[in-house]
């Protein structure tokens, strides 16, 4: 009987041990990891990218620029009604097929989506500047500063320079600066230059309440991209283009002495700016179907 006693006492002994020393675990040892955790919590990083580098030519003339304006954005999770109307407003005010912003918002708006939903990423600064205090007033519309690549050579320099255009799933998967921007290199030296052009993340940690108002910027890291100025001369390469006239074939000027590419063509040529948005099904088939390549 008095082992038993014993027994039984030790047994509540040792459970009293374990639950004392949990105890002290979620008072004492757990405090330091949910005071760090509750710090993470009020500290908010962002990250942003840079306008993408410029391309030049040996004399300073643009290739490749970036124009500016706005991107437009809408809240997640609106009501039918309340998104009919904002809806209605943007395609009223900027002359847009409703059906076509109406499917770009639901195809992104899902449960687990709690991020503004990208329904136009581009809009030019002189078509929208005057009207935007108007869609600055709509609590559900969230504007944004955007650049969209722009070559003011167009078909003379589209064979060197290349383009950008959406990033597929894989690029943005692999590159942080496309998964942000959402474009990347796809040809010519806008691909083989890619990384430089495109520049670092920048970072932002911003204070914020539960609520995530933001309180103050507590750290910012700018990001950086590098410009281009290349060697090929675009007054040789418009001569080439007019020598060539509606004949085809390529060719290649050269420094001897240096190397130095002044100048190259194949033709015929095509407008790199077609590419930037998306191209057409029926654009791309006249293009590749051309006999001339």
């Amino acid at each position: 009987m008095k082992k038993r006693i014993q027994f039984i006492l030790l047994v509540f002994a040792l459970f009293a041990v374990v639950i004392l020393s949990r105890l002290y675990f979620l008072s004492i040892k757990s405090n330091t990891y949910y005071e760090k955790l509750a710090i993470q919590n009020l500290v908010k990083t962002e990250h942003f990218t840079a306008t993408r580098g410029e391309i030049k030519d040996r004399l300073s003339k643009p290739l490749a620029v970036n124009k500016l304006g706005f991107s437009l954005a809408l809240k997640p999770h609106l009501k039918k009604d309340l998104l009919h109307k904002n809806l209605q407003f943007i395609a009223d005010e900027l002359n847009i097929d409703i059906k076509k912003l109406s499917l770009q918002y639901r195809k992104y708006n899902s449960p687990y989506n709690h991020k503004p939903i990208m329904i136009m990423s581009f809009i030019p600064y002189d078509d929208f500047i005057a009207k935007f205090a108007n869609f600055s007033n709509k609590p559900a519309i969230f504007l944004a500063p955007a650049a969209k690549r722009f070559y003011p050579q167009g078909e003379l320099t589209a064979h060197i320079i290349g383009y950008v255009a959406k990033a597929n799933t894989n690029e943005a998967t692999n590159n942080p600066v496309a998964k942000l921007t959402g474009i990347v290199g796809k040809s010519g030296i806008e691909k083989y230059y890619n990384e430089k052009l495109q520049g670092t993340l920048g970072t932002r940690k911003i204070k914020v309440t539960a609520l995530n108002k933001s309180l103050g910027t507590l750290a910012l890291n700018k990001p950086h991209a590098s410009a281009l100025k290349l060697g090929i001369d675009i007054r040789v390469q418009a001569y080439l283009s007019q020598l060539f006239g509606d004949r085809n074939g390529a060719l290649i000027v050269m420094n001897a002495k240096t190397g130095s590419i002044l100048a190259a063509g194949s033709y015929p040529e095509y407008d790199d700016n077609e590419f930037i948005q998306g191209i057409s099904n029926k654009e791309w088939s006249v293009m590749i179907k051309d006999l001339n390549h």
